[in-house]
């Protein structure tokens, strides 16, 4: 609220200043003085200086105000945690405080008495000049407040980021030309006999990727892939049924009774020794109250016991109405009486006697209850454990657990014959033996229905399996159909497994699933013979032929590479991890062939891609072990080091530039970069140049990390820096729109009040300058619009703002002497049309803010701008929005024009030519909406209307470009 207060607060001076005119107002009092014709007027002019003095003391203390506001702000901000509004009010304070050379060493403050001075000391121009520095610095200060970027810091920051995007395009550039270079350094480094190997081993790589994909489409032609993933299926089904065996060959339904009985039992017991508990600690209360009331001897004592007996009641009597325990109800209510006698026994000693007796009683009477609650509590015990040993006599399913629930009955003991109170460990063994028949007793609940979901769950998995089977091709088909009998068998036994669980029969259950797993057991071994015949084809048995051939073809490349390298020779040998990769390589090719001729198409393609990994990696390895050796190589090393030197160095240069922009984030990138430069210098200084490569990869890989970061951080910018140019636009042309109308509302009491005379008198005359003056002005500004907006490619806008600058320079030419001081209809009507069209602008421009913000707070982000198009200020859809109301506006004003002079529809009529005149206009405008849409439409390449001049004379040039079918695609 404090932040809006001072936000309005700042408007409120701003406006004051700008409303009051300031600047305009003693730039005319300067002009009267300068002239000795005016001399008369002094006093008249003294009264308006003294007045603007005191309204520039009035504004100062304002903002005294204001600064206090924002000072008693800034410890709330702190509070609340608001850090960005903390930011922009303290940044705000420290603009009013600043001494610079832009307010000539003085602060805001100063700035407004020194201008307040100067009034009445007659510098008027002086006093110009401040005022103006004071209503800039308030602009400032409100665009702080306001949280709105500046335009020109904004397009500065995005120009900076742009530049610095270029530069790191240009290293990414120049490291990738040395990436390629190093690599092509590498392979000419290689001998001969390791640059064939490694051609060969690329082949054999590249070979054993194509034999996989021929032996996997022989595969799924022949079914030998689906039968083989069908078996893993069922070999799934058949560990998942064995469990369900396990479990129903253990599961004992007929537990379920015995374990919900000694549940109960348990509870009573519970139940029995929590009332005897009660019951013993109301007696040893009442016991202890009663020896303290019988040696009560002052009135106080009496009554401190009374109030004791009356609370224990109470907290008995609330259990008892729980319980619906009415006898001990009406013990209680006795022994509130005898509360009474008490607190009177003091003054009453028979009354005290018969309390204390009363209570003395009731403590046995509770005493002789809590044994015969405990001696209540043991026939449930017995019960309970009798119940445990029928379950455990059943055996398997629920043994365990009732075991452990009769260990713990065992430690949880029995009543105590004395009366004495249980301990605590006997009542949590009880609770704990209790929670544990309870489980039990829910387990054995479920079981069942448990058993029998998963036999139904099973069956179906069985039957999709058989289905999945049907659906195999002919061959593959037939050759399952053994396998695919037995799962319906299957399926079958485990609907009937399941239907038996239900009916808690065990026995059945179990026999039932246990068929249905050997009817499993036969078909897999049914299906793992089908799958076998299928991938025994014969495209099968001629891949395998071929597999072989490759293995021989790798053997033989890796001992004429050795013969051709011998150890100790001159050129270099197969390095031994290349060696190690071939032999797997060899060893898995080796693995292929057999799993293909054992028809195992699964483990057959699972080999060929290791044979074809290896075989990559042997190439690799074989390349990395080059070394430049000759002079030309070491002196073709030696100038990419120094270029990655120079890449390094320009890398750590970008890395400062950062930290001196405060961007942490981009200059470790810059680091990162330019730490594996250097790593990749040095690896190219020792001839390492494989690990030069990496370190390169690594140099690109953070290159294009920080060129995505910076064009993601320059979008933003331009994004900040378009809201804001809408907003200025958007506030000029609020402005143009009032001070127009102001123009518009004195023409009409001008005409007004020259009745239809020819001639204006003289003051009307000057009026009329005046107005004329300031439409030429509001034209200049319109002009600078349009300027700006053509700048942003805003093609519509742009035409409408020049239209407007057009009318207003002719309402200017009409209002001024070269037009005869007009003020009628037809000027006035000039003037409605230039307010409608600011008014159509602004609107346009407040709907695309509205757009913006909108998709701001849906977390919608805008495509990525090619960086050689200039972001677009105003989208197309909102350009075209505005055409289309152009026209709409042509077409309704030539029903108007049909309506109010409908002779234009008359052959041979004499026509006004100001109507003739109006026409023209609406034709123009008609034309230039036209011509507007054409260029729109070639911008988003769009080919011309059939039919049309255009599309004719495009058709007849052979060199236009045509328009991409594949869509519109704006042109940079």
């Amino acid at each position: 609220m404090k932040v809006a207060l001072c936000r309005n607060g700042l408007r409120l001076v701003a406006r004051r200043a700008a409303r009051r005119s300031l600047v305009a107002a003693s730039l005319g009092l300067w002009l009267c003085l300068s002239t000795p014709a005016q001399a008369a007027a002094a006093p008249q002019d003294e009264r308006e200086l003294s007045a603007i003095a005191e309204e520039q003391e009035i504004l100062r203390r304002q903002l005294g105000r204001l600064r206090l506001t924002m000072e008693n702000l800034i410890p709330r901000l702190e509070k609340e945690g608001r850090s960005r509004a903390l930011e922009l009010v303290r940044e705000g304070l420290s603009l009013i405080q600043q001494r610079g050379q832009e307010t000539r060493s003085m602060t805001l403050d100063e700035l407004m008495d020194s201008s307040r001075t100067r009034i009445a000391q007659g510098q008027t121009v002086l006093s110009i000049e401040e005022q103006e520095l004071v209503i800039l610095q308030l602009e400032r200060l409100l665009s702080i407040l306001l949280d709105r970027e500046s335009l020109e810091r904004l397009s500065k920051e995005a120009e900076t980021l742009r530049e610095l995007g270029d530069q790191l395009r240009q290293l990414s550039n120049r490291e990738q030309e040395l990436r390629e270079q190093t690599e092509n350094l590498r392979q000419e480094s290689l001998s001969p006999a390791q640059r064939a190997l490694a051609q060969e081993l690329q082949r054999l790589a590249k070979a054993q990727k194509e034999l996989l994909g021929r032996q996997e489409a022989a595969a799924r032609e022949s079914g030998a892939l689906s039968l083989e993933d069908l078996a893993r299926q069922l070999d799934e089904l058949r560990r998942s049924q064995s469990t369900d065996v396990a479990v129903l060959e253990a599961w004992q339904p007929k537990a379920r009774q015995p374990l919900e009985d000694a549940r109960k039992a348990l509870l009573d017991a519970r139940a029995a020794r929590a009332r005897a508990e009660r019951a013993q600690d109301l007696a040893q209360a009442l016991e202890d109250l009663g020896k303290r009331a019988q040696s009560a001897s002052s009135a106080e004592d009496h009554k401190r016991a009374a109030m004791e007996l009356e609370a224990l009641t109470d907290a008995q009597a609330r259990h008892a109405r729980t319980s619906g325990n009415e006898q001990l109800e009406q013990q209680l209510d006795a022994l509130r009486e005898q509360a009474n006698n008490l607190r009177e026994g003091a003054s009453d000693s028979g009354r005290k006697q018969q309390a204390t007796e009363s209570v003395e009683a009731a403590a046995k009477e509770h005493g002789a209850r809590a044994a015969k609650e405990r001696e209540a509590a043991a026939a449930p015990l017995a019960q309970a454990k009798a119940s445990l040993d029928q379950v455990e006599e059943l055996g398997k399913g629920s043994k365990a657990a009732a075991a452990r629930a009769k260990d713990l009955l065992e430690k949880a003991g029995t009543p105590a014959a004395d009366g004495s109170k249980n301990s605590a460990a006997s009542d949590e063994a009880l609770a704990q033996a209790a929670a544990e028949v309870e489980r039990a007793s829910e387990e054995a609940r479920r079981m069942g229905e448990a058993l029998a979901g998963a036999q139904d769950q099973s069956g179906s998995d069985a039957q999709r399996l058989k289905q999945a089977l049907e659906n195999l091709p002919d061959s593959a088909r037939a050759a399952a159909k053994p396998a695919g009998q037995a799962l319906e068998r299957a399926a079958q036994r485990m609907r009937q497994a399941a239907q038996a669980a239900r009916d808690s029969n065990a026995e059945q259950s179990a026999e039932q699933a246990r068929l249905a797993n050997q009817e499993l057991e036969a078909a897999a071994k049914e299906l793992s013979n089908a799958a076998k015949a299928s991938g025994q084809s014969e495209a099968g048995q001629a891949i395998a032929k071929e597999q072989a051939q490759l293995a021989a073809d790798l053997a033989d490349a890796a001992s004429a590479a050795e013969q051709k390298s011998p150890q100790g020779a001159s050129e270099k040998s197969i390095p031994q991890s290349a060696k190690q990769a071939m032999e797997q390589a060899q060893s898995a090719m080796q693995a292929a062939q057999q799993s293909m001729q054992a028809g195992a198409s699964s483990q057959a393609a699972s080999s060929q891609r290791q044979s074809q990994e290896a075989l990559q990696r042997a190439a690799e390895e074989l390349e990395a072990g080059a070394r430049p050796e000759t002079k030309a190589q070491q002196a073709k090393a030696a100038e990419l080091v120094a270029e990655q030197e120079q890449i390094a160095q320009r890398l750590l240069d970008l890395a400062t530039r950062e930290k001196k922009r405060d961007k942490p984030r981009q200059e470790q990138r810059m680091k990162n970069a330019q730490s594996s430069a250097s790593k990749a210098s040095a690896e190219l200084e020792q001839g390492e140049l494989d690990q030069a490569e990496q370190a390169q990869e690594e140099v690109l890989e953070e290159l294009q990390q920080a060129m995505q970061e910076l064009q993601e951080e320059e979008e933003r910018y331009q994004r900040l820096r378009q809201e804001e140019l809408l907003l200025k636009i958007s506030e000029e042309l609020e402005a143009l729109s009032l001070a127009h109308r102001n123009v518009l509302g004195a023409t009409r009491e001008i005409d007004m009040a020259r009745a239809g005379s020819d001639r204006p008198s003289r003051a009307e005359r000057s009026r009329l300058k005046s107005l004329a003056a300031e439409e030429q002005a509001l034209a200049g500004r319109c002009n600078k619009l349009a300027v700006d907006l053509e700048a942003e490619g805003s093609l519509a806008f742009c035409a409408s703002l020049r239209e407007i600058d057009r009318d207003l320079q002719r309402v200017a030419h009409d209002l001024d002497e070269l037009g005869g001081w007009q003020t009628g209809a037809h000027v006035q009507a000039l003037q409605e049309d230039v307010a409608e069209a600011l008014d159509w602008l602004a609107e346009a421009l407040r709907e695309e803010q509205q757009r913006r913000r909108k998709e701001e707070q849906q977390g919608q982000q805008q495509p990525g701008q090619n960086r050689e198009e200039k972001p677009r200020l105003v989208p197309d859809v909102a350009e075209l929005r505005l055409m289309r109301r152009m026209e709409l506006d042509v077409e309704q004003r030539i029903a108007l024009l049909q309506r109010l002079h409908p002779e234009l529809t008359q052959e041979g009529a004499q026509i006004d030519p100001l109507v003739l005149e109006d026409i023209l206009r609406v034709a123009e405008r008609h034309e230039r909406a036209t011509q507007l849409f054409v260029q729109l439409r070639q911008s988003l390449g769009l080919p011309p209307p059939q039919g049309t001049p255009e599309q004719d004379a495009s058709t007849d040039k052979s060199s236009t470009p045509q328009a991409d079918p594949s869509g519109p695609e704006r042109k940079p």
